[in-house]
């Protein structure tokens, strides 16, 4: 968007009539009584975002640890989510914040943890959680919750900051994130297909700040 400023400027000299060479838009003033009017152009610089995330994420609870092929692949996990690519092709850093809460059916059997399972839980509770990384592949071992790229899921909604990128103009910049945790394997009330949650994940993405250049 353009703003045009109209200001006034009074100057201690008067417009140049005595034949005094002028360059371009510039004025000469040879009078103190003379004002003179500027044309202030104003402008503002934004980036261009573009960012492209996956609109669906299919997670599987397998509390008993069955065999489950994804993509070819066959997994036991008693959570088996895939990964999830994150391209950022702006012209500028990207934070990317993550909103996210669990809800439960109300048919569902399910409890959610807040905590790391120990193993010992009879009730069907299911633990996760949302892990970004830089590197394809690179996961933590467990939950860390002091870790800045990982993101305990519960019935309470929370926002956090989980992923920078480098701005992506010239060559795309990627991250990657699962959903990851666990689920109970020996509740009292043994597990049914209906024994499930609903995951409610919005990705929100914000232009970064270019740090400052000092001149010497």
């Amino acid at each position: 968007m353009t703003k045009k400023i109209l200001s006034a400027i009074t100057a201690f000299a008067c417009v140049a009539s005595l034949g005094a060479t002028v360059f371009a838009d510039d004025v000469t003033i040879e009078d103190a009584a003379t004002t003179q009017d500027v044309e202030v152009n104003v402008e503002t610089n934004v980036p261009t975002i573009k960012v492209t995330l996956p609109t669906t994420a299919d997670i599987t609870i397998n509390p008993y640890k069955l065999t489950v092929e994804i993509d070819g692949e066959n997994y036991t996990d008693t959570l088996i989510s895939p990964e999830y690519t994150i391209t950022n092709e702006s012209d500028c850093a990207v934070a990317i914040s993550a909103t996210a809460s669990i809800t439960v059916p109300e048919d569902s059997n399910a409890t959610v943890a807040t905590a790391a399972l120990k193993g010992t839980e009879t009730t069907n509770s299911v633990f996760m959680y949302l892990e970004t990384t830089d590197t394809t592949g690179d996961y933590a071992d467990a939950y860390d919750k002091t870790a800045t790229n990982q993101m305990v899921l519960t019935t309470k909604s929370a926002t956090a900051t989980v992923m920078n990128l480098a701005a992506g103009n010239e060559t795309a910049t990627e991250g990657y994130y699962k959903i990851i945790g666990d689920a109970a394997s020996a509740p009292k009330t043994a597990w049914t297909a209906k024994d499930t949650v609903d995951v409610n994940l919005t990705f929100a993405i914000a232009p970064v700040a270019a740090a400052a250049t000092t001149t010497e």
